[in-house]
């Protein structure tokens, strides 16, 4: 018999909350290692700003046009959430 596991409730922060979060948790060691948490906190910021919904563009071509990513230009369906390559939240509220 299978076991059924609850799922955890995912607490919703903002994005300034989690960057505050990520400040405060880092100070204690970023003076040891400097390089690592620097370089740790720059992808956590990128993460974070993939988060928030960008309009995809419109690329045209010889035979007709695609919807492209605004943050890595990779080819997007039309109504999907997120890019399947870099994973940023897409805004379609302003494409007819």
């Amino acid at each position: 018999m299978r076991k059924s596991y609850k799922t955890k409730e995912v607490m919703k922060i903002t994005n300034e909350e989690a960057l505050h979060v990520i400040e405060t948790l880092t100070k204690p060691v970023e003076d040891k290692y400097f390089y690592r948490v620097s370089a740790a906190k720059e992808n956590i910021k990128n993460l974070v700003e993939r988060q928030k919904p960008k309009i995809p563009f419109i690329t045209r071509y010889t035979f007709g046009w695609w919807y492209s990513c605004p943050h890595c230009s990779g080819k997007v369906n039309k109504g999907s959430r997120h890019c399947e390559h870099c994973g940023q939240a897409l805004d379609w509220s302003e494409i007819k």
